[in-house]
């Protein structure tokens, strides 16, 4: 084969291998909510989902990497855990008539059954590119334990959010960032319509069901790769017309 085929083929293998390289350095953090830790959720029902809508910032949308904290006080009970999902907002409407309450519907994402520990516990879990939209639910489900006294779990609470979207307030309600101050509860795990929102009170003193929470996400790979490899064409393209033509030779 000719030699300009050879040297295009590793200039084209070399972009790729920038176009990864440029990906993985351009994730960047769509949604925080973990710099104003409050306090622990009341306890959680085990084998009850409970999820949190989040309104992401920026363009990114393929989840590299998710955030959470929980606390757990079990004992020595063996097979507990946990499992983290994420679901686009694209269910039935939970108030008939208002189209921003879609309930939780699609499953974009499911982490599988982790290891529950005792205490006040941070996890930084590996997303494998899951795609999301500029809504989406995480959720978490507790297993292996029953709730009685000594043998619980709740999700770790944090308010205000400092990245994600402006979402617009109601009356006399002010904006927010990233989340409003309510979160899902499934109430029958076979049933995608028994998503409900709830909220822990409403008096100034009450806790919001806002969860710690991060996401950190990447452009659309196939995005960059489109550059990346179209800068690397036109590099090869200016190499072949600068090299001298056999007349000049």
């Amino acid at each position: 084969m000719h030699a300009s085929f050879y040297k295009s083929l590793v200039i084209t293998g070399g972009s790729l291998l920038l176009t990864a390289g440029l990906v993985r350095a351009q994730s960047q953090i769509v949604f925080d909510n973990t710099a104003n830790l409050v306090n622990s959720t009341p306890e959680f029902s085990f084998g009850r989902e409970y999820g949190d809508e989040l309104a992401l910032a920026g363009t990114a949308r393929t989840v590299v990497g998710f955030d959470f904290a929980y606390y757990g006080n079990f004992g020595n009970t063996p097979n507990v855990g946990y499992s983290i999902r994420f679901y686009a907002n694209d269910g039935s409407d939970a108030f008939p008539g208002t189209p921003t309450a879609l309930r939780p519907g699609s499953l974009l994402w499911e982490s599988g059954s982790q290891s529950l520990l005792n205490g006040i516990n941070s996890v930084s879990l590996s997303v494998p590119n899951v795609v999301v939209p500029d809504h989406f639910t995480w959720s978490v489900t507790f297993s292996g334990i029953d709730g009685t006294a000594g043998k619980q779990a709740a999700l770790m609470l944090a308010n205000p959010a400092t990245v994600g979207a402006l979402l617009p307030g109601n009356g006399s309600l002010p904006d927010v960032i990233g989340s409003y101050e309510d979160f899902w509860k499934k109430d029958e795990p076979t049933d995608a319509n028994s998503w409900t929102l709830y909220n822990f009170g409403f008096n100034p003193g009450d806790p919001k069901g806002n969860f710690y929470a991060k996401v950190t996400a990447t452009p659309e790979p196939g995005v960059w790769a489109l550059g990346v490899t179209g800068v690397a064409l036109l590099w090869v393209g200016r190499r072949a017309s600068r090299k001298p033509s056999s007349a000049n030779r």
